[in-house]
Parts: C-alpha cells; structure tokens; sequence
C-alpha cells in the first residue's frame, strides 16, 4: 500500500487532509497523513524554508511519498521562488514559480539514494480558505448553523467570486485574501479549523476539484505517483 505524508501549515490543512483526502485516497488503497512542520507540536503557520526542508528530507527518508500544503500569502521570503513569484500577476504562475524552485532546491540537498520522484509539492493560492468560497450554498448554510442572524451571506460570497473569476483567483492582499473577506463578514463566528473542514465536506471533493484546478491538480499528481509506487 502507498503511503502519502503531508508537511502542512496548520490544522485545518491537517484535519482536512485526514478526514477527506484520507477518505478519497483509502478507496483507491492509499493511506494519506498530514502533519505540522517541526517534532513538536506547533500552531501552524509557515516556517523558515530551512526548517521545512529538513522535515521534508526526514519524511523521504521513510520511503514515503511526500507533499506540502502552505499558503503563498503568508509565506516567508527565503523559502525558494518567493520573491520572483512576487512578480507574477496574483495567478496559478505563483505557485508553479514556488513549486519549481523548492523542488529544485531539495533536490540539490537530498541524499544520493533518495528517490527524488516521491516529492510532490504543492503551493496554495493563496490560502485554504479558497476552498470554502467554491459553494456559497453550502457556505452559508453551514454558518446558519452557528447563527440564524446570518444573512445575505450567500450573496457576498457569491460576489466575490465571480470578481475574482475563481475561488483560486481571490488575491492575497492584506484587506483582501481570502481569510480576510470572511473575517470581515463573519467575525469570530467562523472557526477556521471547525468550520472550515465542515463547509469542505458539504460541497464535496469532486466540486472542489472541479472549481480549482491547481488544488485538483495537486491531488491528481498524488495519483499519479502513487499509482507507480
């Protein structure tokens, strides 16, 4: 059996990664775990490309396939690629530009017996919450669940989207990412870590896939690797 290991930036990465990804994967006879950077327990957030390296070679050496979910917003200046993605327009360019340039430089500092193939990164734009934005619907309906008062919440979210074009596309500004925008309508009734993997469920894997094609795309790789391991 495959197995899949997740360096992930924070819980709800984590959560979401072994409840439905662990879900999607089991049907096709592979395991799939998530875990925080660090030995230690941490509250998320991303590290230092240094220590994320380090944990990344330590998961390769367990024979593993190994990936990554971190967020471009958010993401430190010295991790590889960052400061040229910097200068791509807010799109899927900027996570190929990370991506490329952090497999890259793994590749340079892994042991000459690893098997550099089982290293699938992966680079949110621009954060998990982009996830939740794929269905207002469902969105909405699950924050009803926390508070009647709730209202014209589908619409807002709806609007968001089709100016941003896509999920993916809402941009990483301090005013305007993702977790920002919910903050703003929702205040600290929206639980990242509950309600977050909550919403996912409802909308369903095969709908996030198909409004996010550099997430969906990520899974894909997944099974692709898998399948010839």
């Amino acid at each position: 059996m495959s197995r899949i290991l997740a360096l992930v930036e924070g819980e709800t990465e984590r959560d979401f990664i072994n409840t439905i990804l662990a879900e999607h994967f089991g049907l096709r006879g592979v395991t799939i775990q998530a875990t925080l950077p660090g030995r230690v327990y941490r509250h998320g957030g991303v590290p230092a490309w240094e220590s994320a390296r380090r944990d990344l070679i330590r998961h390769l050496s367990t024979g593993a396939i190994v990936t990554t979910a971190f967020d471009f917003y958010g993401m430190p200046s010295d991790w590889p690629g960052r400061i040229e993605a910097a200068a791509f327009a807010p799109t899927v360019q900027r996570a190929h530009c990370v991506e490329a340039a952090i497999q890259r430089d793994l590749m340079h500092t892994l042991p000459p017996d690893s098997r550099s193939e089982l290293f699938v990164p992966y680079v949110q734009l621009h954060e998990f919450e982009a996830l939740v934005f794929v269905d207002p619907v469902a969105f909405a309906t699950e924050m009803v669940t926390v508070d009647h008062g709730i209202s014209d919440l589908e619409g807002q979210l709806r609007d968001i989207v089709q100016a941003s074009g896509s999920p993916e596309a809402i941009n990483d500004h301090q005013e305007t990412s993702p977790s920002h925008r919910i903050k703003r309508m929702l205040g600290d009734r929206y639980r990242k870590p509950l309600h977050g993997v909550n919403i996912t469920r409802r909308v369903g894997l095969s709908a996030l896939r198909l409004a996010c094609p550099h997430f969906s795309d990520w899974i894909s790789r997944l099974e692709n690797v898998a399948s010839s391991t």
